[in-house]
Protein backbone atom coordinates (compact mmCIF):
# COMPACT_ATOMS: atom_id res chain seq x y z
CA UNK A 1 0.00 0.00 0.00
CA UNK A 2 2.80 2.59 1.25
CA UNK A 3 4.28 1.42 -2.66
CA UNK A 4 1.52 2.43 -4.14
CA UNK A 5 0.86 5.91 -2.77
CA UNK A 6 4.67 6.26 -3.11
CA UNK A 7 3.75 5.84 -6.95
CA UNK A 8 0.90 7.64 -6.97
CA UNK A 9 2.52 10.80 -5.37
CA UNK A 10 5.73 10.41 -8.01
CA UNK A 11 3.45 10.19 -10.78
CA UNK A 12 1.97 13.52 -9.83
CA UNK A 13 5.25 15.06 -9.28
CA UNK A 14 6.14 13.68 -12.23
CA UNK A 15 2.90 15.10 -13.96
CA UNK A 16 3.36 18.56 -12.08
CA UNK A 17 7.36 19.11 -13.60
CA UNK A 18 6.20 18.49 -16.98
CA UNK A 19 3.58 21.03 -17.14
CA UNK A 20 5.44 23.97 -15.22
CA UNK A 21 8.51 23.15 -17.11
CA UNK A 22 7.42 23.78 -20.70
CA UNK A 23 8.41 27.44 -21.87
CA UNK A 24 6.08 29.94 -22.63
CA UNK A 25 7.19 32.02 -25.31
CA UNK A 26 6.68 35.82 -26.07
CA UNK A 27 4.12 35.22 -28.87
CA UNK A 28 2.30 32.79 -26.40
CA UNK A 29 2.06 35.54 -23.75
CA UNK A 30 1.10 37.91 -25.92
CA UNK A 31 -1.88 35.76 -27.21
CA UNK A 32 -3.30 35.11 -23.66
CA UNK A 33 -2.85 39.08 -23.09
CA UNK A 34 -5.21 39.79 -26.18
CA UNK A 35 -7.57 37.44 -25.12
CA UNK A 36 -7.80 38.34 -21.76
CA UNK A 37 -8.44 42.05 -22.87
CA UNK A 38 -10.74 41.49 -25.51
CA UNK A 39 -13.14 38.91 -22.92
CA UNK A 40 -12.45 41.94 -20.16
CA UNK A 41 -14.17 44.44 -22.65
CA UNK A 42 -16.32 42.76 -24.28
CA UNK A 43 -14.27 42.64 -27.45
CA UNK A 44 -14.15 40.37 -30.80
CA UNK A 45 -10.78 38.63 -29.90
CA UNK A 46 -10.70 37.76 -33.70
CA UNK A 47 -11.44 41.00 -34.42
CA UNK A 48 -8.46 42.72 -32.76
CA UNK A 49 -6.23 39.94 -32.98
CA UNK A 50 -6.74 40.45 -37.00
CA UNK A 51 -5.72 44.18 -36.64
CA UNK A 52 -3.04 43.76 -34.59
CA UNK A 53 -1.37 41.33 -37.07
CA UNK A 54 -1.51 43.85 -39.91
CA UNK A 55 1.68 45.17 -41.15
CA UNK A 56 0.36 48.77 -40.74
CA UNK A 57 -1.73 48.63 -37.51
CA UNK A 58 -5.31 51.16 -37.90
CA UNK A 59 -4.82 54.36 -36.32
CA UNK A 60 -8.49 55.26 -36.67
CA UNK A 61 -9.69 53.00 -34.59
CA UNK A 62 -10.13 53.88 -30.61
CA UNK A 63 -11.61 50.56 -29.88
CA UNK A 64 -8.17 48.56 -31.32
CA UNK A 65 -5.90 51.63 -29.74
CA UNK A 66 -7.79 50.60 -26.29
CA UNK A 67 -6.96 47.11 -26.60
CA UNK A 68 -3.39 47.82 -27.55
CA UNK A 69 -2.94 49.50 -24.19
CA UNK A 70 -4.52 46.92 -22.33
CA UNK A 71 -2.69 44.03 -23.57
CA UNK A 72 0.91 45.67 -23.66
CA UNK A 73 0.39 46.96 -20.70
CA UNK A 74 -0.28 42.97 -19.19
CA UNK A 75 2.58 41.98 -21.01
CA UNK A 76 4.78 44.77 -19.40
CA UNK A 77 5.80 46.78 -22.51
CA UNK A 78 3.89 49.88 -21.06
CA UNK A 79 2.92 51.28 -17.94
CA UNK A 80 -0.33 53.03 -16.52
CA UNK A 81 0.60 56.13 -17.62
CA UNK A 82 1.62 55.17 -21.40
CA UNK A 83 5.45 54.77 -20.69
CA UNK A 84 6.69 53.06 -22.60
CA UNK A 85 9.53 50.31 -21.05
CA UNK A 86 12.13 50.56 -23.51
CA UNK A 87 13.98 47.20 -22.10
CA UNK A 88 10.88 45.16 -22.43
CA UNK A 89 10.19 46.51 -26.05
CA UNK A 90 14.03 45.62 -27.07
CA UNK A 91 13.19 41.58 -25.82
CA UNK A 92 9.69 41.38 -27.36
CA UNK A 93 10.78 43.22 -30.55
CA UNK A 94 13.10 40.53 -31.63
CA UNK A 95 10.46 37.84 -32.03
CA UNK A 96 8.13 40.03 -34.33
CA UNK A 97 10.95 40.59 -36.51
CA UNK A 98 11.98 37.28 -36.67
CA UNK A 99 8.60 35.87 -37.16
CA UNK A 100 8.13 38.30 -40.08
CA UNK A 101 10.96 37.91 -41.61
CA UNK A 102 12.83 34.38 -41.00
CA UNK A 103 15.86 35.06 -42.79
CA UNK A 104 17.10 37.35 -40.27
CA UNK A 105 18.95 36.15 -37.61
CA UNK A 106 18.40 36.32 -33.60
CA UNK A 107 21.27 38.15 -33.09
CA UNK A 108 20.40 40.57 -35.97
CA UNK A 109 16.74 40.60 -34.99
CA UNK A 110 17.75 41.78 -31.96
CA UNK A 111 20.43 44.65 -33.21
CA UNK A 112 17.31 45.57 -35.34
CA UNK A 113 15.27 45.56 -32.70
CA UNK A 114 17.92 48.16 -30.02
CA UNK A 115 17.89 50.60 -33.48
CA UNK A 116 13.91 50.51 -34.22
CA UNK A 117 13.21 50.75 -30.57
CA UNK A 118 15.94 54.15 -29.99
CA UNK A 119 14.43 55.57 -33.25
CA UNK A 120 11.06 55.06 -32.90
CA UNK A 121 10.45 56.08 -28.96
CA UNK A 122 9.43 59.22 -28.14
CA UNK A 123 8.35 60.27 -31.87
CA UNK A 124 4.48 60.00 -31.09
CA UNK A 125 3.79 61.10 -28.10
CA UNK A 126 2.95 64.51 -29.40
CA UNK A 127 0.91 63.61 -32.57
CA UNK A 128 -1.24 61.16 -30.64
CA UNK A 129 -4.49 61.63 -29.31
CA UNK A 130 -4.29 58.64 -26.73
CA UNK A 131 -1.72 56.30 -25.07
CA UNK A 132 -3.11 53.59 -27.56
CA UNK A 133 -2.62 56.06 -30.43
CA UNK A 134 0.49 56.25 -29.49
CA UNK A 135 1.24 52.71 -28.98
CA UNK A 136 -0.04 51.92 -32.19
CA UNK A 137 1.89 54.92 -33.62
CA UNK A 138 5.04 53.57 -32.35
CA UNK A 139 4.42 49.91 -33.24
CA UNK A 140 3.77 51.49 -37.08
CA UNK A 141 6.88 53.10 -36.55
CA UNK A 142 9.48 50.20 -36.27
CA UNK A 143 7.47 48.35 -38.11
CA UNK A 144 8.28 50.38 -41.15
CA UNK A 145 11.47 51.06 -39.91
CA UNK A 146 12.42 47.51 -40.39
CA UNK A 147 11.07 47.10 -43.33
CA UNK A 148 12.80 49.82 -44.50
CA UNK A 149 16.11 47.78 -43.40
CA UNK A 150 14.87 44.40 -45.29
CA UNK A 151 14.44 46.11 -48.56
Amino acid sequence: MINMKIFVILGLFVAYTQATSEPITVLDRIGQAQLACAQENGWDVNEMKELARKDVMPEDNDQFHDFIFCYWKKINAVDENGVINKLQMKIIVPHFITAKHPNVSENDATKLADQAVDECIGKTTTTAKSIGHSLVLFRNCFVQYVVDRQS
